[in-house]
């Protein structure tokens, strides 16, 4: 059990840097401006919010392979990376 803890943490750490090699390339590529970055974020992370309700409803069916036991963890690393899609779109002024 321990062994599973280790590999839900790396999951939760790995997480931080593949969203923000994924949305940083986005905004630049996109050329989404610093003022627009909370809009662009929330068009990201929206849609897939939407969508992955049915997937926690539905988790049986749409994710066989896996227990019902690991419903929570799975809905933890969600929210988790959403956050931190919606986390690149704040954007820090220097003074």
């Amino acid at each position: 059990m321990i062994q599973g803890h280790y590999l839900l943490l790396v999951g939760f750490v790995m997480a931080m840097p593949l969203i923000f090699v994924a949305t940083y390339p986005y905004y630049h590529f996109m050329k989404v401006s610093t003022s627009n970055r909370k809009v662009a974020a929330l068009q990201i992370a929206v849609p897939g919010m939407l969508l992955d309700i049915f997937s926690i409803i539905f988790f049986a069916l749409v994710f066989s392979h896996l227990h019902n036991d690991t419903l929570p963890y799975f809905s933890a690393w969600l929210f988790w990376a959403y956050s931190l899609i919606l986390f690149t779109g704040i954007t820090f002024s220097q003074k």
